[in-house]
């Protein structure tokens, strides 16, 4: 009886040791990452403003921040985009992760040079947090496993965002335009000439000695002031290059005024026709 006694608590003791041991690999599971990873995707996307686009290429990536350097990244970590469409939707490739944690990144839009191009500088601040579970969302007790949380926020706010948009903008310089004009066997557009039409210049006679006795009086009076300064007896002579000026003006005004009356005669006349 003591023999049977002894074998049931060596057979007790086993399924204790046992048990421990599955609750200890359970354990060793979570400490070293051994549970499956989680599975993380961030989407993106880039929009082109503007009229006749052409066909361009944008390049998106995703880097570390330094409060991670070593986080994992997504393969590839940058994608390149060819299109000329308005808008495309995109997203880095998925990202495993193994254990709970804090993961910081960075994504933002290469700067390229392209004549015409306005690229959105942006850059968003992206957080992925990483944590364990061991219950459902009904609160039952289920095997252990990872789950993620993504913050998303533009750099320097601190308002979170679910979107990371680059909205780039393309307007067409003069030598594009004149390429594309050249290409329809059409001339540069400071070349086209403009439709014929008739405007009458109803000062232009005026402008014209406007433009004239501008030049001639004030060399009329330097001849004059010359001649005084050269010898003090010739004022006279200063006194009738003057007295030309003055005449000179007099008939511009009377030639002006008369050409006025002309005109509008002439405009009546058109009226009455």
């Amino acid at each position: 009886m003591g023999r049977g006694k002894r074998i049931v608590c060596l057979i007790v003791f086993a399924l204790m040791i046992s048990l421990r041991l599955v609750f200890s690999s359970k354990a060793g599971e979570s400490a070293f990452g051994t549970l499956p990873p989680v599975k993380v995707e961030i989407p993106f996307s880039v929009e082109l403003l503007g009229d006749d686009t052409p066909v361009t290429d944008f390049r998106v990536y995703m880097e570390p921040s330094v409060e991670s350097p070593n986080a994992t990244l997504p393969e590839p970590y940058y994608l390149d985009i060819r299109s000329e469409s308005r808008r495309e939707d995109r997203s880095f490739g998925k990202m495993l992760f193994y254990s709970p944690g804090r993961y910081f990144y960075k994504i933002k839009q290469e700067q390229k040079n392209y004549e015409g191009f306005h690229y959105d500088r942006t850059v968003y601040d992206l957080e992925i947090e990483v944590l364990e579970a061991d219950m459902d969302a009904k609160g039952n007790a289920v095997s252990p496993y990872l789950y993620a949380i993504v913050h998303g926020k533009k750099e320097g706010e601190n308002k979170e965002t679910e979107y990371f948009t680059f909205i780039n903008s393309y307007k067409a310089t003069k030598t594009e335009k004149s390429l594309a004009l050249s290409e329809k066997g059409l001339p540069p557009s400071n070349q086209l000439s403009a439709p014929h039409t008739k405007k009458r210049e109803v000062l232009g006679a005026e402008r014209g000695m406007v433009g004239k006795l501008q030049g001639v009086i004030p060399k009329a009076l330097r001849l004059a002031r010359k001649m005084a300064t050269s010898d003090e007896s010739s004022m006279m002579l200063y006194g009738l290059a003057t007295l030309f000026t003055t005449g000179s003006l007099l008939l511009w005004l009377y030639k002006v005024k008369k050409h006025k009356e002309e005109m509008k005669e002439e405009l009546k006349k058109e009226k009455e026709d």
